[in-house]
């Protein structure tokens, strides 16, 4: 399943990168070792899982070097960076920054009545649509 999965990425991003083999071969890179410790933490944790044994390391350390697998890394981190829009409660989120454009369009369903995060993407160059049966019209316009 994974290894389709990455095949299935990998074709489309050398079509998307297509001309530039040096970017292609860093996102091959990239997502190569991803898959690796992808594939290492789940074997470590079917292991554990068949084992039933108390673990040496408490469920939060795990998580949070579980968590730490998506982190960008430094060849990702040459094109961009994670942003956070929107408000910082609930609505927000956290998006790819390539410091060209954040994106083309933006599709909203369940907008409700806080559109923050919309609002900072039509700012950023986006055409956004909102979709929600629930409010009347849109709290606010771009």
């Amino acid at each position: 399943r994974g290894s389709t999965w990455t095949v299935r990425a990998l074709a489309a991003l050398r079509d998307i990168l297509a001309g530039s083999p040096a970017d292609v071969a860093a996102v091959v890179e990239e997502l190569s070792a991803h898959v690796a410790a992808e594939s290492a933490a789940i074997a470590t944790e079917g292991a554990w899982r068949s084992t039933p044994r108390p673990c040496d390391e408490p469920w939060e350390e795990r998580l949070v070097r579980a968590l730490r697998l998506w982190e960008p890394t430094e060849a990702a981190l040459a094109r961009g960076q994670k942003r956070r829009l929107g408000p910082a409660g609930d609505g927000g989120y956290v998006v790819w920054d390539d410091r060209d454009t954040l994106c083309a369009g933006v599709l909203s369903y369940g907008a409700d009545t806080n559109i923050d995060f919309e609002l900072e993407c039509a700012a950023a160059g986006a055409e956004v649509h909102l979709y929600d049966h629930t409010v009347a019209e849109p709290p606010g316009c771009h």
